[in-house]
């Protein structure tokens, strides 16, 4: 009997703990939205400290660096702000939007390959007529369809536009 009031008294100890560390259910449901993005900005993207491009944080995140976000909004303009950070806010223009979609892609031309979407090229072209895998895509944020870069090596990134078809 000990043992059962123990184990409910600890487990209520436990719900109260994560309503005050996690919040509300909107601030859960905001947790789901975890995604990373891409800065893709040469001068790279100014911070904001509220979702309003009047607030500038005085920081910039470099171009090329990757973040996760855990927040979207829509701010000043009709703009879409990510929060990669508390009070830490970045407009989606400044970004490509990562996802970790995966399957096979068919070149049908000598194909370049670049260290990143943000970057140069690298010595390595995917031969003509070849198949290969990816795992992971760039978007421009706010679009649909087919992406702006595929992801077919770890530091590997060939542009959608060189794809004959995906698989």
């Amino acid at each position: 009997m000990k043992k059962k009031v123990l184990v409910s008294f600890l487990a209520s100890i436990v719900a109260i703990f994560a309503v005050i560390f996690l919040g509300s259910t909107e601030q859960t449901a905001n947790a789901a939205l975890n995604n990373t993005i891409m800065i893709n900005k040469s001068s790279g993207a100014t911070v904001y400290a509220s979702p309003s491009s009047s607030d500038p944080a005085g920081r910039t995140l470099s171009n090329g660096s990757s973040w996760a976000y855990n927040s979207i909004q829509i701010g000043d303009g009709g703009n879409t702000y990510v929060m990669v950070a508390p009070n830490q806010w970045v407009n989606t223009n400044d970004t490509y939007k990562l996802g970790d979609e995966n399957g096979n892609i068919y070149v049908n031309k000598l194909t370049y390959v670049y260290s990143s979407p943000t970057s140069g090229l690298t010595t390595q072209i995917l031969p003509t007529n070849s198949t290969w895998a990816y795992n992971g895509v760039a978007r421009q944020w706010n679009t649909s369809g087919l992406p702006a870069w595929v992801r077919v090596s770890t530091n590997g990134w060939v542009k959608a536009t060189d794809v004959g078809a995906w698989k």
